[in-house]
């Protein structure tokens, strides 16, 4: 099967690069605590009776508070069913309407619901599955049409054979431009949506441009169109059924859906739950459809949500709604499905580490630093005895040179003189990279510099010895090939941070000492 471009939401959401002015003015967030009790479901404890460390989740509260980590408004952990870790930042609502999407600015509370964009998606997969579980739908393999008698018209020969599976996997072979033209702007399909007066016969009036189930294309129309499958076959509309066989059995009380017009429920997008109500979603389908000893939905239809029906790569796929992703931390492999949506909202299953991950964000406008926090804190605080194995970054990226380390000298400032060493890591966290600094003054450096082989084969590793400039901020800089690489101190961690920029693009580069 052919794919797209990983979609642009999917990218916004685990980006590892962050802007923005959010929480930069904010300063000194009291320590964490654990999460309060109260009467919504969710028992809670603390870090410690769960075995995870509290120290890098502090360091992670105060880069967001000190603003490293731009507009961030919510961080939850579930562990073995225990809400052990929640986290609330200031921030601005989301107002399409406003500058970069910043309405009202608001505390952030436990009781505050929280746009969730696309993670909506998800959710109506799970509505769509306890609609078959009710026999309001016999299978994922019936025709769309066969819902939508009315708009026969507009079938064809390629159209006929779409499936309300294809619609599920995002493999319907319409036209549609969601991911190609601004939010902002009528002519993006989703917004069309909102103006047109009869959204079903916009969306299924689209032309097939790839035979279905042969190209992965991030639709909302076929999302929308699954509500209106669910609505079509149950006689409820998705509101009411959500309302019915999703929220109450799961104890949510305070949600709000968007509506397209009076008779139809945007199904793809910009519900709002409070996070810990998302997290109510993932355990929901880590416990294979059940909670509090309630089947909500069948453990058949979460295996199949979760298994990857369209593969991008080796570590990342799509099943029903949901993202299929594999973390590499260090030598250590952790299998994921995700819930995700525009500005940095996530639900993140973690099976393997019985877990639950919740983050809300806004970075609408901006790039999302969730992936970051994630690998940076998040992981290595719930993987016991973490280590990023320095022989596997060695073996992947290795140095094929003898080195030497001078120490600077004494006229050297401090944080310059703490650019010396041996650092090692992964450029947005997947592809080994050394550094090592032999020589540096005010000025100019003497480094190495070893990278490993690109997982999509668009480069092999290699190594380079190069001279580089010391600029006035103390970062170090050099070029390789047309790539520019800079390398400057994290402020708050003895962890070196580089960025290697090619043609427009950027990644990030984590580096310890070794």
């Amino acid at each position: 099967m052919k794919k797209s471009l990983v979609p642009l939401i999917y990218a916004l959401s685990f980006t590892s690069i962050s802007c923005g002015e959010e929480n930069s003015a904010v300063q000194n967030v009291a320590r964490i605590n654990p999460p309060g009790q109260t009467e919504d479901g969710w028992q809670t404890g603390n870090l410690r009776s769960a075995g995870i460390d509290s120290q890098k989740l502090q360091i992670m509260v105060d880069k967001i508070a000190d603003g490293a980590y731009q507009n961030i408004h919510s961080v939850l952990i579930i562990k073995q069913g225990v809400l052990v870790f929640e986290h609330y930042f200031p921030g601005w609502k989301f107002n399409y309407e406003a500058k970069d999407f910043k309405g009202e600015r608001t505390n952030f509370t436990p009781n505050s619901i929280h746009n969730l964009a696309s993670v909506t998606k998800s959710i109506t997969s799970i509505l769509f599955g306890i609609a078959a579980d009710q026999g309001f739908i016999d299978s994922v393999d019936e025709k769309l049409f066969k819902f939508f008698p009315e708009y026969a018209f507009l079938s064809d020969s390629m159209k006929s054979h779409i499936t309300l599976q294809h619609l599920l996997t995002m493999t319907s072979g319409l036209q549609w431009n969601e991911q190609d033209v601004f939010y902002r702007e009528a002519k993006n399909d989703i917004i069309q949506l909102f103006i047109v007066p009869d959204p079903v016969k916009y969306i299924l009036a689209k032309p097939a441009i790839h035979r279905p189930g042969t190209e992965f294309y991030y639709n909302g129309g076929n999302t929308n169109l699954l509500g209106e499958v669910i609505q079509e076959t149950s006689r409820l509309r998705l509101d009411a059924f959500a309302k019915k066989y999703l929220f109450e059995p799961l104890g949510i009380e305070q949600y709000k859906w968007i509506y397209i017009n009076d008779d139809m429920v945007y199904a793809s997008g910009d519900l709002k739950l409070r996070p810990r109500d998302m997290a109510k979603i993932g355990y929901l389908m880590l416990k294979d459809g059940v909670w509090k000893s309630r089947q909500i939905v069948s453990s058949v239809w979460v295996e199949k949500s979760i298994s990857p029906s369209v593969r991008f790569n080796a570590s990342e796929g799509y099943g029903y709604q949901w993202w299929i992703k594999k973390y590499a931390l260090g030598a250590v492999v952790i299998p994921s499905f995700a819930a995700m949506g525009w500005g940095g909202q996530n639900i993140i299953v973690l099976p393997d580490l019985d877990a639950v991950l919740v983050l809300t964000a806004g970075n609408y406008a901006t790039e999302s630093p969730n992936n970051e926090i994630i690998y940076r804190y998040i992981l290595p605080a719930l993987q016991e005895n973490f280590r990023d194995e320095y022989d596997e970054i060695n073996n992947e990226a290795p140095i094929l040179t003898t080195f030497e380390i001078s120490k600077p000298a004494d006229t050297v400032s401090g944080s310059i003189a703490r650019l010396s060493g041996h650092w090692y890591g992964r450029g947005d966290f997947s592809i080994a990279d050394q550094l090592v600094v032999e020589k540096i003054d005010s000025t100019a450096a003497s480094v190495l510099y070893s990278w490993g082989k690109h997982p999509g084969g668009y480069f092999d590793s290699g190594w380079v010895r190069t001279a580089a400039q010391v600029d006035r901020d103390g970062r170090i800089k050099f070029s390789l090939d047309s790539a520019a690489l800079t390398f400057e101190l994290d402020k708050h961690e003895d962890v070196l941070i580089g960025y290697y920029e090619k043609g427009g693009a950027r990644s990030k580069l984590i580096m310890r000492r070794r």
